[in-house]
């Protein structure tokens, strides 16, 4: 409802809408809104009212969310003038203008004047008798980026006194315990932070008590950092918590107990480094992994958490639309709805610690799995690389049934994500045969190889296959297709990683652990789904190339046309001839009308096979992965996005039991990349729902190269065989002939598993 009379209520609604639309991260419309609250407010208060201040401020806000630091600073300033004419330089909204205004300062390095901002935030606070630990992390941060570590750490340990329920001590050489804490989260941070902080100190001074310390209080952060994570345990949530602003400090982490296994040769550092690494990888989608034994719950229990993990993948598949759609209203309320649901789902978390803790236990406290036994687990032939990304370095702890190492390379997040970009752009150019091309693409392929390969060499002797645990920009870049040397020839002829080893792939070593405790199928099996989508279907498509378009949305959602993929139905139907050869009993093809979405869904969950095979349209959001589809054959009714697409979100919801899915489907290995997280992709989605190992794409490509390198997979594959060996002897057949030998036909398939 609009109030054309009054302009108080006009400012109050505009506002409101400003602050919606910064939370949706729209920004243009959120300054138009708040600008306009502004207009209003002064038309009915006074150019000089206090009340325009709260208006400044949250107009600086939302340039802060922007990165507009500068005009966040000046709106800051604003707010803080007109509190200061008000006569109200003194009261805790004065106050928080300090803080938000010193925070901005240090985002442009103005440090000194930022930790003048804090002192005065302080002295607020502490005259108005309220809890400053808040301003005392930022003035230990401000220290610390001006090198007076003991300052920082004065402060720092402030912190952690008025953070802790129990502890109160000065000494630096302590440390609270999680036992009987409530602030977890926040006690989990100042501990990170202490431990940066004795670290640079010990850098720059060399005291070995500072290292030694730092290694305890990190040791401490990370068992806050569990027990946060059991207490929160909501969804796609915990994780980010400590990664979003805080990811800096673990490359310390790392610095710290490498320092000291170097020192020492102690492999209790070494097993606590590989610990700490794993903590901070994927928790969520452990979480989420099907490994556990349902019989150990009550059905009532089962039930209810699938429930619940449904009716939020419901809810949240809405809310993405209304957020497109600019429905602010009907936004909220699915927001607040989503809330109840979590709510609901925390309450009935509880009640399984209560009544079922070793199903807790088994879903809620997955134990991270120990170097010793990720090293018991690989035969000698076997090399566990996990790379670990930071914003200045990158590590790589390469592991063998015997040794490990922790080793630094000297490249920045950015400098490996450009290469990485520029390397994945390259593999999917139709131009790749081109000589300017081909040379760039060698050049690159040997300068990554450099840095991610070569660290390792002297561990390669021996060596039969690689396990990667990726990180980031590396989820991106097929390694089989890395080069040793830069030397000019056909593609037929250069030396690709892939000629050496068997590559497969992982989240971590704590979630290939996970995957390989689950029962295999091993019996031929299939269920293979392929819409074909023909040309009657999808509209007279008249472009050749449109199976070649760069673009993702190679579909129209909304008049159910998407392109068709003819040689996808040759594809599904060898695959099963080729299968029943093999020994095959149950098989079963879904095409054109039977490969709608509910019979699809039906389908997977109606019995156990060792195939899924997926030949369709795979089409990643990048910005949202829940909205990521499988395009499905449009049904009888008008279409809709529900009719005719299988969200990412959806198929979690789904208990899939497959040994190996297959995504024929263009780039199903794209994602969004979410710090901590990795590759939000339909991949993982397949891994959540219960599949064991997934063979996906990480660029488009034409469906009758897929097709060719999909049935000399099964050609090749035997129950003798894992799927790596089997994928590696595709891509050696592939570059046999250089018809095929080019990278973009024979590398886009990779695998995680086995």
């Amino acid at each position: 409802m609009y109030y054309p009379d009054n302009v108080q209520i006009q400012s109050y609604i505009f506002t409101s809408m400003g602050g919606i639309y910064a939370r949706m991260g729209q920004f243009d419309l959120a300054l138009n809104y708040n600008e306009k609250g502004i207009e209003a407010a002064k038309s009915a208060f006074g150019e000089a009212s206090g009340k325009l201040g709260i208006l400044y401020k949250e107009r600086a806000l939302i340039f802060y969310q922007m990165g507009d630091f500068d005009q966040s600073l000046k709106w800051n300033q604003a707010a803080l003038d007109n509190f200061e004419i008000n006569h109200r330089s003194n009261d805790r909204m004065a106050a928080e203008i300090n803080i938000s205004m010193g925070i901005t300062q240090t985002k442009l390095e103005q440090y000194e004047p930022a930790i003048e901002q804090f002192r005065r935030a302080l002295r607020i606070y502490k005259t108005a008798n309220i809890k400053a630990d808040y301003v005392a992390y930022h003035l230990a941060n401000a220290f610390f980026k001006t090198e007076k570590y003991d300052s920082a750490l004065v402060y720092i340990q402030q912190v952690l006194n008025t953070r802790s329920n129990h502890f109160d001590a000065s000494n630096i050489n302590e440390n609270p315990s999680p036992e009987g804490e409530t602030r977890l989260a926040e006690l989990t941070v100042a501990l990170f932070k202490k431990a940066d902080i004795l670290f640079h100190r010990w850098e720059r001074e060399s005291r070995q008590q500072d290292l030694e310390i730092a290694f305890q209080t990190a040791s401490m952060a990370h068992n806050f950092l569990r027990k946060a994570r059991q207490e929160l345990n909501v969804y796609e949530q915990s994780n980010q918590l400590f990664y979003n602003s805080e990811i800096a400090l673990f490359e310390d982490h790392i610095k710290i107990a490498k320092a000291l296994y170097e020192q020492t040769n102690d492999e209790t550092y070494a097993e606590t480094l590989f610990n700490w690494t794993e903590t901070n990888k994927f928790y969520t989608f452990l979480t989420n992994l099907r490994f556990w034994d349902k019989e150990s719950v009550s059905e009532e229990i089962w039930e209810a958490e699938r429930s619940y993990l449904s009716r939020l993948s419901e809810l949240e598949q809405a809310l993405i639309v209304f957020e497109k759609e600019n429905v602010p209203d009907s936004v909220m309320v699915l927001s607040k709805q989503i809330l109840e649901i979590k709510s609901q789902q925390a309450a009935l978390i509880e009640k399984i610690r209560a009544e079922h803790p070793d199903y807790y236990r088994l879903k809620y406290e997955t134990p991270t799995i120990s170097l010793k036994d990720l090293q018991a687990s690989l035969s000698p032939d076997v090399l566990w690389l996990e790379y670990v990304v930071s914003p200045f370095a990158t590590y790589v702890l390469a592991v063998d049934s015997e040794k490990f190492e922790c080793l630094e390379i000297p490249v920045s997040n950015q400098e490996l994500s450009e290469k990485i970009g520029d390397f994945h752009e390259l593999l999917q150019s139709p131009f790749l045969a081109r000589a300017i091309e081909q040379s760039e693409f060698i050049n690159l392929s040997t300068a990554l190889y450099d840095l991610l390969i070569k660290p390792v060499e002297n561990r390669l002797t021996g060596i039969k296959k690689l396990e990667i645990a990726a990180e980031d920009e590396l989820f991106y870049l097929p390694f089989e297709t890395l080069i040793k040397t830069a030397k000019e020839g056909n593609f037929s002829e250069l030396d690709f990683l892939i000629r050496h080893f068997e590559v497969s792939y992982h989240y971590s070593a704590t979630a290939r652990h996970a995957l390989a405790s689950k029962p295999r199928i091993k019996d031929y099996s299939l269920l293979a789904f392929a819409p074909v989508f023909s040309m009657e279907v999808s509209g007279n498509n008249d472009d050749p190339l449109m199976a070649f378009s760069p673009e993702s949305a190679v579909k129209s959602r909304e008049r159910a046309q998407f392109s068709p993929l003819p040689e996808t139905e040759k594809e599904v139907k060898g695959i099963e001839s080729i299968l029943q050869k093999k020994g095959a009993i149950q098989t079963e093809v879904l095409l054109f009308e039977q490969a709608n979405k509910e019979n699809f869904i039906a389908k997977m969950k109606a019995r156990p096979v060792q195939f899924l095979h997926i030949a369709s349209h795979g089409v990643p959001d990048l910005k949202n992965p829940k909205t990521t589809f499988i395009a499905c054959f449009p049904g009888d009714s008008p279409a809709s996005d529900a009719e005719n697409v299988l969200y990412a979100n959806e198929i979690r919801s789904i208990d899939i039991q497959s040994d190996l899915v297959v995504l024929s489907s263009c780039e199903s290995g794209i994602g969004k990349l979410m710090r901590g997280e990795g590759l939000m992709a339909l991949n993982r989605s397949f891994l959540e729902a219960g599949a064991n190992n997934v063979l996906f794409s990480l660029w488009k490509i034409n469906d009758q190269f897929s097709k060719d390198w999909m049935m000399e997979f099964y050609k090749k594959y035997d129950l003798n065989k894992s799927y790596a060996e089997t994928v590696r002897a595709v891509k050696l057949e592939f570059l046999k002939s250089e018809s095929t030998a080019n990278p973009r036909f024979w590398a886009p398939f990779v695998l995680i598993g086995e």
